[in-house]
C-alpha cells in the first residue's frame, strides 16, 4: 500500500492508520451515498459472522445507507481500518481511495465532475428512455472499472427478471460508485449506443472539458441556447483525440433543427395566439394543432428582449402524453426543454430548476402543489401556458383547479399573467339538448380558460378537408345477448349464492340492507343489478357489528355482494367474447390463493360454487361460436379486402378484459392470426389488472408503425392525444362514450379512404347517434358564437367568471371551516370484512402530510405483506413496495412503501371501518375525517424501527437506493392514489 502523504513528520504505520481512521470518518457521508456493503464484508475477516449478518440485516430491512453507517462504525470500533482499506482496493473503489490516499483532484476538475453527475442524474428518466440496451452499456463501464463483475451479474438478472427500465435504474445506481469520473465514461459509451440521445436532450457529447469542468453558476445552461454547450473550448473531458475530432457530431448538429414548415389553416389556427390573445384552437384530430403549438411558441420565444424573459409551461393530462409532446418540442425547437410528471423526482421540486429552462411540459397538477404549497408564488413566473385536450377544463379536473387560481389572480387585478392558449379537437357540450344548451357549455368552457376568441379554421377550410381525411363511417348492430346454457349455468349460480345473502340479512335484521333487498332487479345481466349489488356491500360495510355473530353475517353480506358484482360483469362481457375467456375472468377475479382453513363456511361454499360453475361451463359443448364475435371477424376480413394487406386498424372496446380476450381469440383464429392483434391498455393500472408499461406501449405503437403488428385492440387510452400512427380502419366493439370521444376516436382513421366501424347494441347505437347530433350541434353553436355581437359574448363570460370565482370562494370557506372544525381526538380503524384488525388513532401519522402509516411495529406481524413482480419508478421520495392484507380475512387493507431509507405499511381508509365512539362510518378519503392526524416525527421513527434504526436518521430523500427485494415490487393502482388524497 503506498503511504499517504498527510503532512506530518517521519510518519509512522500506527500514524498513517490513525490518519486513514479520522478521515474515514471525517468522510462517513461519502461512503454512505455510494458504498455497497455487500461487496467488501466478505473480505473483512475481522467482523465475525453475527456482526456481517446483523449488516446485511439492517440494509434488508431498513436501507443500504444505515448498513454502511454500522459498518463503518464497525470498522473503527474493531480497528480493522487496514483491511477495509484492502478490501476497498480489491473492488477498485477509486472514489474513495483517492481520498484515503490523499490523490488530490483539481477542484475545478472535481467541481466538474460532480456538476456533470448532477446533471446526468436530473435527466435520468429521460436519459433511461434513449438506453436501448442496458446490459451493453454495463459491460463497456465494466471495462473502464467503473463497475464491478458483480454490478454487472445483478443488472444482468434485473434485465431479464423485471425488464429494461428497472435494470437502467440499477445501472443507475451503480455507476457512481466506483469512480467520480463516471459521467465522462458513461457519456462515451452512449456516443456509440444512442448518439440521438444528446441531440434530443440538448447535450453535446464532443464538449470540452473546460465546460464540463466549469463550475456551476447562476445559469449552469450558459452559454449557448437550451443547455447546449459550446464546441470550441480545447481542454481535455475525458473522451479520446479520435472522439473530440469526430466530424460526424458537428455535421449532425450543424443540419440544426428540422423545418417547422406550416399549412396556411395551421397559419390561420395560430393568428390570434400570435397577437398575444388567449385563444382555444379547435380543430379535428391529424391536422397538426401540436405543430401550430409549437409555431406559436417559436415565435413566442422569439418575442423576448433582455428585460422581458419568456417562460412557457406546456401541460398535458397523463404521463405518456407529457412524453410524447417534450420529445417533439426537444426535435423542433432550439430552447431548454424539461419535462416533469408526478413520478419523477423532479415533482417537488419545480421551483428549484425554473430558471434552468425556456419550456416545462408537466402534468397539471405538479403545477397546482406548488402553487398552493406557495413554492411557486405566482401564475405571473410563466409567459404562455398551453393546456393539451383543453376540453377537460370543467368542474373537479386538475386543469380547471389550476385556471381558478388564474382566475382569481386576474380578479385582485395581477400583473403579468401568461397568456393561454388551449388545443382541442373538440370542445365539447356536456350534456346540452338545444343549440343555447350547446352555446352555455362552450362559453363557460372558455369563461374557465379566460379565453374570449375561439381559433378555428374558416378561411381555409378546403385545405383543411383536403389535409384531413373523413372516414368512412358505418354501423353494424351486435346480436342482443345470448340466451345459451352458459348464461344459464351462471344466472343459475347466481341464484343460488343469493340465498346466502338472504340467510345473513334475515339474522341481522338491518334496516337498510332489507330495504335494499326489497329493491333487488329481477334480470341478473343488468346494468342495474349490478349497482344493486354495490349498494348492498356498501351498506354492509359500515354496520355496526359487536357481536362474533354478527360480524360473520355482515361479513357474508360484503362477500357475496362482491361476488354477484363479478358474476353481472361476466355475463356482460360474455355477450362480445369466447365462454373460455369468461371463465378466465371469473377465475382471476374469485380464485383466493390463500389457506382454505383461513376462510368462513359461506365463503368455503362460494369457492366450491364456483368450481361446480367452472366444471359445468368447461364440459358445455356451445352450440356454435359467439356471433358476435363472428360478425367482428366478418368484417375485419372484409375490409382488409377492401382495403388491402397492409391496412393498419385499431378496436376500441370498454375494459382491459374485453381487450386481451379479443386479443387472444385473434391470435387463435386462423384468418385472423396474419394481424398479430396486440392489446394496448392505459399504465394507470397495475400489470395484474392488465395495465401496461410506457415501454410496453412504445414498443407496440413502434411495432405498428413498423407494420409488423397490424392491428391494435386499444381500452380509451387511445382515444385522446397519444401519437399513434396513422391507420385506414377503426372499430368500437360495444363502445362509444361521449360526443368529444365519438370526435377523438373518428379521427384515428387518419389515412385517406379510412372506414370508422361501431359495431354495437341497439343501445349503444342509440347512443352514437346522439353522440353525432350532439357533435353537429357544437360545430352549429361554434358557428352562431361567431354571430353574436362582440359585448354580448365578453358579458356572458364575465358573468360566468364571476359566477365561478364566487362558488370558488365559497368552496374555500366551506372547506377551512371543516378544517378549524378538525381536532385532536381519538379514533379507530377497523378491517371491513373481519372487523377484528384495529388500529388505534395513536399509531398512525402522516408522511408529507398526505400518506398515512402505521407506527406501531406490531402491525405489520398482523398483515400479510405480498411483494410485486415490477419496480416502479420513485415518486416523492417514495419507492412502492408492495401490498398489505388482514392475515385474519385477507382483506386488501394498502400498501408498504420505503422513504428515507425506511419501510412503513400506509393505510387505504375505504377498506376500514371509521369509529368515532359509538359511530361507525365509511370514508374514501383522509380529508374527510374530522380529527386531525400527526406528522411523523423523529421519535415515531425510534419507537417503530427501534435498534435497527440509527440515531441519524437519514433525511437524504434516496428512495431509490433500497435493498435489492425492496427494488422487486411496486404497486400503481389507482385507487391507492386515491386513497393517499
Amino acid at each position: 500500500m503506498a503511504s499517504s502523504n498527510v503532512g506530518l513528520p517521519e510518519e509512522k504505520p500506527e500514524d498513517r492508520s490513525l490518519v486513514q481512521q479520522h478521515l474515514i470518518e471525517a468522510f462517513t457521508p461519502q461512503f454512505v451515498e455510494y458504498l455497497d456493503p455487500n461487496m467488501i464484508l466478505n473480505r473483512l475477516n475481522t467482523l465475525n459472522e453475527e456482526q456481517r449478518e446483523q449488516i446485511i440485516k439492517i440494509e434488508q430491512t431498513v436501507s443500504r445507507h444505515e448498513a454502511v453507517r454500522k459498518l463503518i462504525h464497525l470498522v473503527q470500533e474493531t480497528k480493522c481500518v487496514p483491511e477495509f482499506i484492502k478490501a476497498l482496493e480489491y473492488e477498485k473503489f477509486q472514489r474513495f481511495l483517492d481520498v484515503l490516499h490523499d490523490r488530490k483532484v483539481p477542484l475545478i476538475q472535481q467541481t466538474g465532475r460532480e456538476y456533470c453527475a448532477f446533471l446526468l442524474l436530473l435527466l435520468r428518466a429521460d436519459i433511461i428512455d434513449y438506453i436501448t440496451d442496458p446490459l451493453a452499456v454495463a459491460q463497456e463501464m465494466r471495462q473502464g472499472d467503473y463497475l464491478t463483475e458483480r454490478n454487472v451479474e445483478i443488472i444482468r438478472c434485473i434485465y431479464t427478471s423485471m425488464g429494461m427500465i428497472a435494470a437502467c435504474e440499477e445501472l443507475f445506481r451503480s455507476m457512481p460508485r466506483q469512480k467520480s469520473d463516471w459521467p465522462f465514461a458513461f457519456f462515451k459509451v452512449m456516443k456509440n449506443q444512442n448518439p440521438d440521445m444528446f441531440r434530443l436532450l440538448g447535450m453535446d457529447p464532443a464538449v470540452k472539458d473546460e465546460e464540463y469542468n466549469r463550475p456551476p453558476g447562476p445559469n449552469p445552461t450558459e452559454p449557448g441556447e437550451g443547455g447546449r454547450q459550446s464546441s470550441d473550448s480545447t481542454a481535455d473531458d475525458g473522451f479520446s483525440d479520435n472522439e473530440k475530432d469526430d466530424s460526424s457530431y458537428k455535421e449532425f448538429y450543424d443540419n440544426g433543427y428540422p423545418e417547422l414548415k406550416m399549412r396556411n389553416y395551421q397559419l390561420e389556427l395560430s393568428q390570434v395566439a400570435l397577437k398575444g390573445e388567449n385563444t382555444i384552437i379547435c380543430a379535428p384530430t391529424g391536422s397538426g394543432k401540436t405543430r401550430v403549438a409549437l409555431h406559436i411558441i417559436q415565435k413566442h420565444l422569439e418575442s423576448a428582449s433582455g428585460g422581458n424573459p419568456k417562460k412557457i409551461v406546456f401541460l398535458a393530462r397523463t404521463t405518456p402524453l407529457v412524453n410524447q409532446q417534450a420529445k417533439t418540442f426537444q426535435k423542433y425547437l432550439e430552447c431548454r426543454v424539461q419535462h416533469v410528471t408526478g413520478e419523477s423526482e423532479l415533482s417537488r421540486q419545480l421551483h428549484n430548476i425554473l430558471e434552468h429552462y425556456d419550456i416545462l411540459v408537466l402534468t397539471p397538477q405538479i403545477l397546482d402543489n406548488h402553487l398552493r404549497d406557495g413554492k411557486i408564488e405566482s401564475l405571473s413566473q410563466f409567459s404562455l401556458l398551453i393546456l393539451d385536450e383543453c376540453h377537460h377544463t370543467r368542474k373537479g379536473e386538475p386543469y380547471n383547479n389550476l385556471m381558478k387560481k388564474y382566475l382569481k389572480a386576474k380578479k385582485v387585478g395581477e400583473e403579468n399573467l401568461p397568456q393561454i392558449i388551449g388545443l382541442t379537437a373538440s370542445l365539447g357540450v356536456e350534456k346540452a339538448t338545444t343549440c343555447n344548451d350547446a352555446m352555455t357549455s362552450i362559453l363557460k368552457l372558455c369563461a374557465n380558460l379566460d379565453v374570449f376568441k375561439l381559433s378555428t379554421v374558416i378561411e381555409n377550410k378546403a385545405e383543411l378537408d383536403k389535409t384531413v381525411p373523413v372516414p368512412d363511417e358505418r354501423r353494424e348492430v351486435l346480436t342482443g345477448n345470448r340466451h345459451d346454457g352458459a348464461r344459464k349455468q351462471i344466472t343459475s349460480t347466481m341464484a343460488e349464492i343469493e340465498g346466502h345473502l338472504d340467510t345473513a340479512a334475515a339474522k341481522l335484521n338491518d334496516k337498510e340492507i332489507t330495504t335494499l333487498l326489497r329493491k333487488r332487479p329481477s334480470e341478473f345481466t343488468s346494468q342495474a343489478y349490478g349497482q344493486w349489488a354495490v349498494k348492498i356491500k356498501q351498506a354492509a360495510r359500515i354496520l355496526n357489528t359487536k357481536t362474533e355473530e354478527e360480524k360473520l353475517n355482515a361479513r357474508t353480506i360484503v362477500v357475496v355482494a362482491r361476488q354477484l358484482e363479478i358474476y353481472n360483469a361476466a355475463l356482460d362481457i360474455h355477450d362480445l367474447v369466447r365462454l373460455q375467456d369468461v371463465l378466465s375472468y371469473l377465475e382471476k377475479k374469485l380464485t383466493d390463493n390463500l389457506e382454505k382453513n383461513k376462510h368462513t363456511e359461506v365463503e368455503r361454499e362460494l369457492s366450491k360454487a364456483f368450481i361446480d360453475l367452472k366444471k359445468n361451463l368447461e364440459k358445455f359443448e356451445e352450440t356454435g361460436e359467439n356471433p358476435n364475435l363472428k360478425k367482428l371477424a366478418k368484417i375485419l376480413i372484409d375490409l382488409r379486402k377492401e382495403k388491402g394487406p397492409d391496412s393498419l386498424g385499431i378496436i376500441f372496446v370498454r375494459t382491459r378484459a374485453t381487450c386481451y380476450a379479443l386479443c387472444d381469440w385473434m391470435k387463435s383464429e386462423k384468418e385472423l392470426k396474419c394481424l398479430n392483434a396486440e392489446a394496448f391498455t392505459g399504465a394507470g393500472a397495475h400489470e395484474d389488472e392488465g395495465g401496461m408499461t410506457q415501454n410496453e406501449q412504445d414498443a407496440i405503437i413502434g411495432r405498428f408503425r413498423d407494420g409488423k403488428i397490424k392491428l391494435i385492440i386499444a381500452t380509451s387510452v387511445a382515444e385522446e392525444g397519444l401519437d399513434i400512427p396513422e391507420c385506414n380502419i377503426v372499430i368500437r366493439y360495444n363502445h362509444v362514450g361521449n360526443e368529444i370521444t365519438t370526435v377523438q376516436t373518428r379521427g384515428r382513421s387518419r389515412k385517406r379512404g379510412g372506414v370508422s366501424v361501431l359495431l354495437g347494441s341497439n343501445q349503444i347505437v342509440q347512443r352514437e347517434m346522439l353522440n353525432v347530433e350532439r357533435a353537429k350541434m357544437m360545430t352549429e353553436a361554434i358557428i352562431k358564437l361567431r354571430q353574436l355581437p362582440k359585448h354580448e359574448v365578453t358579458n356572458r363570460i364575465s358573468e360566468y367568471q364571476k359566477e365561478a370565482i364566487e362558488e370558488e370562494e365559497i368552496n374555500e370557506v366551506a372547506k377551512q371551516y371543516r378544517l378549524s372544525r378538525k381536532r385532536e381526538g381519538h379514533f379507530k380503524l377497523r378491517c371491513m370484512r373481519c372487523r377484528n384488525l384495529t388500529i388505534d388513532s395513536k399509531d398512525i401519522r402522516t408522511v408529507q402530510g398526505s400518506h398515512h402509516v402505521v407506527i406501531d411495529p406490531s402491525f405489520m406481524k398482523k398483515v400479510d405483506m405480498r411483494p410485486d413482480k415490477v419496480p416502479h419508478k420513485p415518486f416523492d421520495g417514495i419507492q412502492i413496495a408492495g401490498k398489505i392484507h388482514c392475515k385474519e380475512c385477507h382483506n386488501y387493507l394498502g400498501i408498504t412503501f420505503k422513504y428515507k431509507g425506511n419501510m412503513f405499511p400506509a393505510l387505504k381508509l375505504e377498506c376500514y371501518q371509521f369509529i368515532n365512539g359509538d359511530e361507525i362510518t365509511n370514508h374514501k378519503k383522509w380529508q374527510s375525517i374530522p380529527f386531525k392526524v400527526k406528522e411523523i416525527a423523529v421519535a415515531d421513527y425510534h419507537r417503530m424501527f427501534g435498534d435497527s434504526g440509527s440515531d441519524d436518521i437519514s433525511f437524504d430523500n434516496d428512495a431509490a437506493a433500497c435493498s435489492k427485494e425492496d427494488r422487486s415490487f411496486y404497486d400503481n393502482e389507482k385507487d391507492i392514489d386515491e386513497s393517499w388524497g
